[in-house]
């Protein structure tokens, strides 16, 4: 996997890990062309700490993000693509679970963020 991209399959683990790993990708590169979030199906976010964690994470992240691709078949992706929009400047796209290619390829063909 190119060490451009995040990749992040939902099994359960915790979201402190895959910051922890974002912010020591940040350090040394300053910026990070696409986030990758991979699950048939969506987790949610229980118990209510967990939502606040991932706003906490979103809200000291989104600047150094190009791209976030939300790959799965949960039916609240569309909403979620759409709310983030108004609140990062990363560009957010959701891909069928089995389209996860297809979001490789969007992230690497958007050439306007310049050389990682």
């Amino acid at each position: 996997m190119p060490k451009k991209y995040y990749f992040y399959k939902s099994t359960g683990n915790k979201a402190s890990a895959v910051s922890r790993i974002i912010d020591e990708h940040l350090s040394l590169r300053g910026k990070i062309k696409g986030i990758i979030i991979y699950s048939e199906k969506f987790p949610g976010w229980k118990p209510f700490r967990a939502l606040l964690a991932h706003l906490k994470f979103v809200k000291e992240h989104h600047r150094w993000v190009k791209h976030v691709a939300f790959v799965t078949n949960a039916d609240v992706a569309e909403l979620l693509v759409h709310v983030a929009q108004h609140f990062v400047s990363a560009k957010v796209n959701h891909f069928k679970f089995n389209e996860l290619e297809h979001a490789y390829t969007w992230i690497r063909n958007d050439t306007d963020y310049g050389e990682l």
